[in-house]
């Protein structure tokens, strides 16, 4: 059984947003028909600093050098996120590849939202209830949000594709600067037989989704 984060955002004057989050997966038995694999890498340039991430033991358990992602069938708006966006995001570790279910749209788009990146510790586990594990937000504040905006075209036939190692560039405001992909496409698809058996590990490019 699929494994969710769920957090909580309490904001003051904000109201309230629940963001979901799915975690990696170990069988293609994990992946609906209705979604595809995807496999990849996500950097940050200039990576964590040490002052980023205040967190204490309890915390980084959960988020130290992590990010929420959000991949889906969907576009979403970072400043101002939808409880729909439940659904679509995703916790990853930055810099090691990831390997994701996604839904796609009728066309067989991917699309990227952006990234959150917990850096305090209003972020916190409320306990376990179902194997879901409860994260409450009280200032919103304490992280950093990264917009992004580009999609995947895919098509039905594919069961995984390979996006790249997504370099994201930003700035002391942490506005994104520059996207740049590097491509690990042969390391990747060993891992992705062994992993999962599969032959195929299909290369897609991405592109604006304006």
């Amino acid at each position: 059984m699929r494994n969710f984060f769920l957090i909580v955002i309490m904001a003051a004057l904000v109201g309230c947003l629940s963001v979901g989050a799915r975690k990696d997966i170990t069988s293609m038995s994990q992946v609906s028909r209705q979604q595809v694999l995807v496999v990849g890498k996500i950097e940050l340039i200039p990576g964590l600093q040490k002052n980023e991430q205040l967190l204490n033991k309890k915390t980084a358990k959960f988020f130290k050098d992590k990010a929420f992602v959000l991949y889906g069938d969907k576009k979403f708006n970072m400043n101002d996120l939808s409880i729909d966006a439940n659904r679509t995001s995703s916790l990853i570790s930055l810099n090691k590849t990831f390997f994701l279910p996604v839904d796609r749209d009728k066309n067989g788009n991917v699309y990227f939202s952006g990234a959150l990146i917990v850096t305090g510790n209003d972020f916190f586990p409320r306990g376990n209830i179902g194997g879901a594990v409860y994260i409450s937000l009280a200032a919103r504040a304490q992280h950093i949000l990264l917009p992004v905006g580009i999609k995947f075209k895919t098509r039905k036939s594919m069961e995984a594709v390979y996006i790249g190692t997504m370099q994201l560039y930003r700035d002391d405001f942490n506005g994104i600067t520059k996207i740049r992909f590097k491509n690990e496409y042969k390391k990747a698809a060993a891992l992705v037989r062994k992993k999962f058996k599969i032959k195929k590990l299909h290369k897609v490019k991405a592109a604006n989704w304006n």
